[in-house]
This record gives C-alpha cells, sequence and structure tokens, in this order.
C-alpha cells in the first residue's frame, strides 16, 4: 500500500510508513458470505408437497380433505335406510303397497336429513345416499298406488251418484204425497161433500200408511178408533189393543219400508167415509234380509168424531 503523506510505498500489513513515519489507519472490511442461488421448484420439493401423503398408487391427496365417519350420519342412515327397505318392499304389494307410502315419506326425510349432515359435517355420505335412494324409490311406486286408489275411488263415487240420479224414481209415498182422489162414483144422496172433507180423510190414511216409513206406533194409532176393526185373508183383530200388538210386531220384522198407491176413491156421507185405494207395499225382512213386494186392494171405513176423521174399519179384498 501507499503513504498518503508522501507516496512511499509499504507493505500491506505496514502500521507505519518507512519513510516519513506516518501511522496507517487499518481499517477492517467485512466479507460478504456468499449467497447460493436459489434451487428451482423443480430441483426440490416444497414444504407443502412433503407435508401431502401419497396414495397407494402415488398421486398426491389434499391435507384436511379425508372424510370421517359420524356416528349422527350412521344413525341416520341406518333408521332411513331399515324404512325405506320396508317401503320399498311393500309398496310393490298390489292395493296394501299404498300403505307403503305413509312410511317412505318419513324414511326419505330422516335419509336427507342425515346427508345434509353430513355435508355439514365433512363426514362419510356414501350409506345416506343409499337410504335417500331406496326411500325414494319406495315412496315413488306406492305413491302411485296410493293416488290411483283414490282416483278410483272418486271415479267410482261419481259413477254412483250418476246412476243414482238417473235410477231415482219420481216423487211417491216417501214424500207423503198420495195422487189426488179419482171422481168418487154417483152417491145414493144429494149431499155435496167439501173437497176439504175429501183432503181429511186422504191426509188420515196418509198418515197410517207414513207411520210404517219411521215405525211411529203413536201416529199409526192416532188415526184408529177404539173400537176399529181390522181383517185381512191371515188374520182380524178387533180393537185398538189387538191392532197395538199386530203393529208392534210387524214394525219389529220390517225395514226400509215403501208404499205407492193408486185408484184412489173417496165416499162421504154425512159423518161416514169409505176410502178404497190399490197399494203397493215393498219391505225388507229383518229375518232373510230380503226384499219383498206385494199389492192389495184395500178398504177403509172412517167416522167423524168432532173435527177429525178415525179409522173403524179395515179390510183387503
Amino acid at each position: 500500500m501507499f503513504c498518503s503523506e508522501c507516496g512511499q510505498q509499504n507493505v500491506d500489513d505496514a502500521k507505519f510508513c518507512i519513510k516519513c513515519g506516518k501511522k496507517f489507519i487499518i481499517v477492517e472490511t467485512l466479507s460478504s458470505p456468499s449467497i447460493e442461488p436459489e434451487k428451482s421448484s423443480d430441483s426440490a420439493p416444497r414444504d407443502s408437497d412433503q407435508a401431502r401423503p401419497s396414495s397407494s398408487d402415488g398421486s398426491a391427496t389434499t391435507m384436511g380433505t379425508e372424510l370421517k365417519d359420524s356416528g349422527t350420519v350412521t344413525a341416520m342412515s341406518v333408521v332411513g335406510f331399515v324404512f325405506g327397505l320396508i317401503g320399498m318392499l311393500g309398496s310393490f304389494i298390489p292395493c296394501i303397497g299404498s300403505v307403503a307410502f305413509y312410511i317412505g315419506i318419513p324414511a326419505a326425510l330422516i335419509s336427507a336429513i342425515g346427508l345434509g349432515v353430513a355435508y355439514s359435517q365433512r363426514a362419510k355420505k356414501t350409506f345416506a345416499i343409499v337410504a335417500v335412494t331406496i326411500s325414494l324409490i319406495g315412496v315413488v311406486i306406492s305413491g302411485v298406488q296410493y293416488f290411483s286408489i283414490i282416483s278410483a275411488g272418486n271415479e267410482a263415487k261419481r259413477q254412483l251418484d250418476k246412476w243414482s240420479k238417473q235410477s231415482r224414481p219420481a216423487p211417491s209415498s216417501s214424500q207423503a204425497q198420495i195422487p189426488s182422489p179419482a171422481p168418487a162414483p154417483a152417491q145414493s144422496t144429494d149431499q155435496t161433500v167439501s173437497h176439504v172433507e175429501k183432503e181429511a180423510v186422504i191426509k188420515v190414511i196418509e198418515t197410517l200408511y207414513g207411520s210404517y216409513k219411521t215405525k211411529d206406533l203413536t201416529k199409526y194409532l192416532s188415526v184408529i178408533d177404539e173400537n176399529a176393526i181390522f181383517s185381512s185373508t191371515s188374520y182380524r183383530l178387533h180393537g185398538k189393543d189387538n191392532i197395538r200388538e199386530k203393529r208392534v210386531h210387524t214394525f219389529s220384522v220390517i225395514d226400509d219400508f215403501d208404499y205407492s198407491i193408486k185408484d184412489i176413491s173417496v165416499e162421504i156421507k154425512g159423518n161416514e167415509a169409505i176410502f178404497r185405494d190399490t197399494v203397493t207395499l215393498s219391505y225388507t225382512s229383518v229375518k232373510t234380509g230380503k226384499r219383498k213386494s206385494e199389492t192389495v186392494k184395500e178398504s177403509f171405513k172412517l167416522i167423524k168424531k168432532g173435527d177429525g176423521w178415525y179409522i173403524v174399519e179395515n179390510q183387503e179384498y
């Protein structure tokens, strides 16, 4: 090195100049550490790559994506699968299989909830998917049966209503209506009977027949005289008590009574009246359950007491 004072050349580690004696100030310089070139990503694996486990086939799997087992998902999947399987197998049974519709729906809901929990917990979801699938199959098959049965029932009801309307008879005695009486034959008396009295006589017979439909014994006896006589080809009754006993028996052995009347005639003379008709009776036997029908000609004799008419005699001819 050279002296800055006199220019004399000195050795490199000299502390004083050999010519002028100037003290040298030695400044130590730090050597820079050598910087190794950064290795490329291709030559060495990254930390993330070293932390990533490899699968059996050599491919890397992402850290943290491994699915775990969940007791909740498993329990819900088992319940949904069992009931879904029952619903699916039951849905193949004709008619009865429609009931499986009510089993499959809860099973599908439970399985679907289990599947949702599996997604939220990042748990295994294969079993839940199977349970949902099985349940939905049962719901679809049983649902088709269920709604087909309902549709068939509604159609049958519509057809029955239609047939009922078409076969409904014209108003008859079921509406307590009796046809207007035919013109009465000529009488030997010149007395004129008012239409009101004829209607009153018809009303008595209407009450008598109508009580058979309702089995109302009190109503039946209300139009019969105390000493009335009823007779037919099979019996003869005298007095209201005998008639009551006969009708109690009659009402106990018939059901669904109905009747229709034709050939009505009314003859009134003073306080007496004669009512004739042809009546068709139909009823169901309580004992056999069979429907019976018969047509008879009847004659009623009535007397007027106070403001009302009462039957005193009934005959079949």
